[in-house]
């Protein structure tokens, strides 16, 4: 099985771009034909297409009198006035045009998300970070205990996505997971005081008759360390 391909970052990206758009100079127009069609074929343009076989039917024309004419000086008028020309197309023609679709080419402009996006993009990375330190917690409860997961009541640095550990945490805390009131959180505190610690959510509602629509609310947010 074959690795799967990293993107480039875009700095990378940016610096590839700009080499490539200065191949028309630095090859004298020479390499104009082949980063023409390159990008033709990566933006499927019919227009680049149309481009690239220009700047190819100008450096052949160039090739034509150096082969067949020694000194090239002793070419027709015509003929070294089209190369001369098609030399200048190549060079300075092919780079103009590279430098402007180098960017679409090289996939470099910087993508604006829609504020909803980000909001989307956010309120996943935060359900990951839940869902990693619920695993940890799972695993190694001593080490979320020192880490702190679960407990925003708590100066601490690790961030755990806002998981509230019933077991331990404060009223106020408990009463900052989307669903519960003041009230639901301090039946949930005076009932762990009285009859031990919780093993999940489900054992959590079951034992205060929670309402039923606090189900997803109660796995999603809470852990309940030992």
């Amino acid at each position: 099985m074959h690795p799967t391909r990293q993107p480039l970052k875009l700095g990378t990206r940016v610096a590839l771009s700009v080499v490539w758009a200065l191949v028309p100079l630095i090859t004298l127009g020479s390499g104009t034909p082949i980063v023409i069609a390159h990008a033709a074929v990566r933006r499927r343009s019919p227009l680049l297409f149309v481009s690239a076989g220009v700047y190819a039917a100008s450096f052949a024309l160039f090739l034509v009198q150096v082969a067949k004419y020694e000194p090239i000086s002793a070419a027709p008028a015509w003929l070294d006035t089209a190369t001369s020309l098609g030399f200048f197309l190549n060079m300075f023609g092919g780079f103009g045009q590279a430098l402007f679709v180098r960017s679409a080419v090289f996939n470099t402009r910087p993508v604006v998300k829609s504020a909803n996006e980000q909001a989307l993009e956010l309120a996943t990375a935060r359900r990951k970070l839940r869902r990693d330190s619920r695993e940890l917690a799972e695993h190694d409860p001593a080490l979320a205990r020192e880490l702190g997961i679960g407990r925003p009541d708590l100066p601490r640095e690790y961030d755990d996505g806002g998981l509230v550990d019933i077991n331990h945490a404060s009223t106020l805390a408990i009463a900052g997971i989307p669903g519960l009131t003041p009230d639901l959180a301090a039946r949930i505190v005076a009932a762990r005081t009285s009859t031990g610690l919780f093993t999940s959510a489900n054992e959590l509602s079951i034992m205060l008759d929670l309402p039923v629509d606090l189900n997803d609310e109660l796995a999603e947010y809470t852990v309940y360390l030992p």
